[in-house]
């Protein structure tokens, strides 16, 4: 688990790190209100990409790690693969028609995008997810890795191309640039996945079909519920609010998700795992499992917590530029918060998944995507502000967490608050508050400065981690010898 695990972190940390360069990169080439549009429009083109399969493919995925043959995953596969591309293409009219309706609501220009445009990019999306997918569920984690990091890399490199060809960047040639990563993407990993699943003409029986959709069916509502959730937010600012405002949001969003890496890291290897030692009823490892990716998320994102309200304004301004650090900071500290009740969140429904607890997974989502939604709308109506984004992700977050540890406990005993909480709880103030006093001392906004002062919270925490014994420390540094030897 520790290499698996290592694996992922490392893919998804550069991964991360790739898709943040891409926003001073993308505001420096247009501007921030193109940015800003920018983002709405993947946002909704977001909820097309998760609508078109149906439900279907849950199967697929649910099987798949434990399937041993080509022929098996070709069957399993192949029959949902058809069915999404085909709900694609029928979506990518149906949403064309509706952009051409609501655009002077969400955009402050006239965004020009073609039908065409929508339908290639839909279609390139799909067959890239799929991708992902199968690499997943079948476990080729260093390929997943790779294929969720070239893509940004490929991104920016379609988005410099561009503009040394047309001297500017707008939606469509960012989208182009979009369709360019996805392909290249495709084309790097189609062999691979043929080697997998092989290559089959097959549609759904209708025992199957019946089966995928009534299992299925649930998911995909988790699925959209989950894009309003973290993208609702983006929408009903660009109709109160100026474009420039979604990106200042954006950015805050953006970097508050850097709390989630050990989160996103283990619903990538944890998620096929629980459900291969689930049909293998493997209760002691499924333990074992959970109880260390939560301890790992602990150590990780209690610390960028802290981290975030001493060093996020200074990061912004380096990273971004000062107009961005002042309007995106406070909402940065406000949606970190936030983040750390969502991974947790991410962690409980890897669980939830194995056991094929989708319908609880869609009510509990459906419940905080629409507190999220009322808030924003009630009281955008009165405040205009980011920050009333930022407070009611924070408070759907919690609801969302608490209910699903609620629901996870009748089935297992999750402890979250814990004395290891509590040790790397107290860990991290320490180093936030010896960090303080020696920032108040010397402030300096350069990039020298950051680093310095990053790698002394580091050692700070980890010193202090040391001395109140932490287990998982201990349990880290166990995994990492019996891996080496």
């Amino acid at each position: 688990m520790f290499k698996r695990y290592s694996i992922s972190f490392l893919g998804y940390g550069l991964t991360y790190i790739a898709n943040l360069i891409c926003i001073p990169l993308i505001i420096s080439l247009s501007s921030t209100s193109n940015y800003g549009e920018y983002v709405i429009f993947i946002s909704y083109m977001g909820i097309l990409t998760a609508i078109a399969p149906l439900g279907l493919g849950f199967r697929s995925k649910r099987d798949m790690p434990s399937s041993l043959s080509k022929k098996n995953r070709g069957e399993i596969f192949y029959p949902q693969f058809y069915t999404n591309i085909l709900f694609a293409i029928i979506l990518g009219y149906i949403f064309s028609f509706l952009l051409s309706v609501i655009q002077s609501y969400l955009f402050n220009t006239n965004i020009n995008i073609s039908t065409s445009l929508i339908i290639t990019y839909s279609i390139v999306y799909t067959i890239y997810s799929q991708i992902g997918f199968i690499l997943k569920f079948s476990e080729r984690i260093i390929s997943y890795n790779l294929l969720g990091f070239f893509n940004p890399v490929f991104f920016l490199l379609g988005v410099i191309a561009i503009f040394n060809v047309d001297g500017s960047i707008s939606i469509k040639t960012l989208i182009l640039a979009q369709i360019f990563s996805c392909l290249l993407n495709i084309i790097i990993f189609s062999y691979k996945c043929f080697r997998i699943v092989g290559f089959r003409i097959i549609t759904y029986s209708k025992k199957d079909l019946r089966w995928d959709l009534k299992m299925g069916l649930p998911l995909l509502l988790v699925v959209i519920v989950e894009i309003l959730i973290t993208s609702s937010d983006r929408f009903v600012i660009s109709i109160f609010m100026a474009s420039s405002e979604v990106a200042y949001y954006t950015v805050a969003y953006t970097v508050a998700s850097l709390i989630l890496i050990s989160a996103k890291i283990f619903s990538i290897s944890l998620e096929p795992r629980l459900m291969l030692l689930v049909d293998q009823k493997a209760y002691s490892e499924i333990s074992e499992s959970m109880d260390f990716a939560i301890s790992i998320f602990l150590l990780i994102s209690l610390p960028m917590v802290a981290g975030a309200f001493l060093l996020g304004e200074l990061a912004l301004t380096i990273f971004i530029n000062p107009e961005f650090a002042t309007h995106s900071h406070s909402a940065l500290n406000i949606l970190i918060i936030g983040m750390f009740f969502y991974g947790l969140s991410i962690l409980i429904i890897c669980l939830m998944m194995a056991l094929t607890k989708t319908k609880n997974i869609l009510l509990i989502n459906a419940l905080g995507a629409l507190l999220n939604i009322a808030l924003n709308i009630i009281i955008f109506n009165f405040v205009q502000n980011i920050l009333v984004a930022a407070f009611t992700s924070v408070l759907s977050f919690m609801i969302m967490m608490l209910l699903l540890k609620i629901h996870i406990d009748k089935f297992y005993n999750l402890v979250i608050f814990n004395k290891e909480f509590y040790k790397i709880f107290i860990s991290s103030t320490i180093a936030y508050c010896f960090m303080k006093y020696l920032l108040i001392l010397n402030i300096q906004n350069n990039i020298h400065a950051l680093i310095v002062n990053v790698i002394s919270f580091i050692i700070i925490y980890l010193i202090c981690l040391k001395l109140f014994k932490s287990f998982t420390i201990k349990t880290i540094y166990n995994e990492f010898i019996k891996y080496t030897n």
